[in-house]
C-alpha cells in the first residue's frame, strides 16, 4: 500500500509538473494522438502511446509479468490525471481467474486528489475503460466504486 501511495505522489507531482492545467482537446486527429499519453509499468515508462500498446501492456499486468499499469494524459481530461491497473491475483485479492483486475481512476480536487477504485473486473472490461479514455477521453461512470485510503 506504501508503494501505491509513493507511487501516486509521484505521478501527481508529474503531472502537475507537465503543465496538466488544460482540458485535452479531442481533435480527431489520431497522428497525434500517441503523443499526448504516457503509459508506464514498474519497469519502463511508455512514450509514443498506440491503442495496442495498451493492449500488449494491459497482457503483461494479466500475466504478471508487470505489476501494475497507468495510462496518462500529459493533458488533464476533466478532472483527472490518470487510470491505472493492478492485477490482484498478486496480493491474493482475486475473486477468480476471470475477474482479477483492480482499477483505479484519479480525480483531482483543488490542490489534492482522491482515488476511486473497482475489485473483480475482467481483463475486456479494463481494457474498454482504458480504450474509452485513451480514443475518447472517456471517463469511466465511478458511482459505484469506493473510495481509495
Amino acid at each position: 500500500m506504501k508503494k501505491k501511495i509513493l507511487l501516486l505522489f509521484i505521478l501527481s507531482i508529474i503531472i502537475l509538473c507537465t503543465g496538466c492545467n488544460q482540458k485535452a482537446q479531442n481533435t480527431g486527429n489520431m497522428k497525434d494522438q500517441h503523443k499526448r499519453w504516457v503509459l508506464e509499468n514498474n519497469h519502463d515508462v511508455i512514450d509514443q502511446v498506440t491503442l495496442k500498446k495498451i493492449e500488449t501492456e494491459l497482457e503483461k499486468v494479466n500475466h504478471l509479468e508487470s505489476e501494475y499499469l497507468v495510462l496518462m494524459p500529459l493533458e488533464k481530461i476533466s478532472n483527472t490525471n490518470y487510470i491505472q491497473v493492478y492485477n490482484d491475483t498478486a496480493v491474493d485479492h482475486a475473486k477468480n481467474e476471470e475477474e482479477k483486475f483492480h482499477v483505479e481512476v484519479c480525480f483531482l480536487k483543488d490542490d489534492d486528489f482522491e482515488l476511486y477504485g473497482k475489485d473483480y473486473l475482467k481483463k475486456e472490461e479494463v481494457y474498454t475503460i482504458l480504450k474509452d479514455y485513451f480514443m475518447s477521453h472517456k471517463i469511466p461512470d465511478t458511482k459505484d466504486w469506493y473510495l481509495v485510503n
